[in-house]
């Protein structure tokens, strides 16, 4: 919903579409498919015509990153060829809601280098002006780790890591083993985080930046967790 006020207040803004309203999206007839389009633009971008790609963009265009930061269709239109033609894109996971005259796709944009591989969460404003569908407004969400390769940790590694930590406060951390995924809940709770090795002992997770490291003692057993983020580090102590 919070989604839609802001789409909504951009395209009210600039003056170039009607707000979406309360009821439910009906689709437009005939409509277009916006995947197709969607692939199409970014087939443009990897191939560098520009001519091509402008087609299902409208000039005054603006994409909008997560940290707020506003980008012409120029500077769209780069962005699209570093990570389409300077690495690889792949389109995924499509959810398309429209109106007459109006639709929103969201999708996931998997971009991938030899070495890395980065999750995009997008979102594009499609309006219909005479009678071409073209992108009015775009965002653009980077989800940490979302495609990190993973490190190859044996199970008997994994099951030294199980148990209970403690933070300052008292709180409990609780480790588990499933197979050979790892995760981490607060103790009480039913959800659970995995987390993703990039070493014997360092982990990330899905989402976040941080990186969650296991302590040893000289002994070579297990001591805690410092988990260190861009902020500080948090230290848990091992308490079984």
């Amino acid at each position: 919903m919070k989604l839609r006020i802001l789409i909504s207040c951009l395209l009210c803004i600039i003056g170039y579409a009607p707000a979406f309203s309360q009821q439910s999206p009906v689709p437009s007839s005939p409509g277009p498919d916006f995947a197709s389009l969607t692939k199409s633009r970014l087939q443009a971008a990897t191939a560098g015509t520009r001519d091509d790609w402008e087609k299902t963009v409208a000039s005054i265009a603006v994409v909008i990153d997560q940290s707020g930061g506003r980008k012409d269709r120029d500077q769209f239109w780069q962005d699209e060829v570093r990570s389409c033609r300077d690495a690889h894109c792949e389109p995924e996971s499509f959810n398309i809601k429209s109106q007459p005259g109006i639709a929103v796709v969201e999708y996931s944009l998997v971009v991938a280098s030899p070495d890395t591989k980065t999750l995009i969460r997008s979102t594009d404003t499609y309006t219909l002006s005479d009678s071409s569908w073209k992108v009015i407004s775009g965002f653009r969400t980077v989800v940490p780790n979302a495609r990190k390769l993973r490190f190859s940790v044996d199970t008997r590694t994994l099951q030294l890591y199980v148990g209970k930590y403690s933070d300052k406060s008292g709180q409990i951390y609780e480790v588990s083993l499933d197979g050979d995924r790892l995760s981490v809940r607060l103790s009480g709770q039913t959800a659970s985080t995995e987390l993703i090795p990039q070493s014997t002992t360092k982990f990330c997770v899905i989402g976040d930046e941080s990186v969650t490291e296991f302590t040893k003692s000289k002994h070579g057993e297990v001591t805690g967790i410092v988990i260190r983020t861009m902020t500080g580090e948090q230290n848990l102590t091992r308490v079984q």
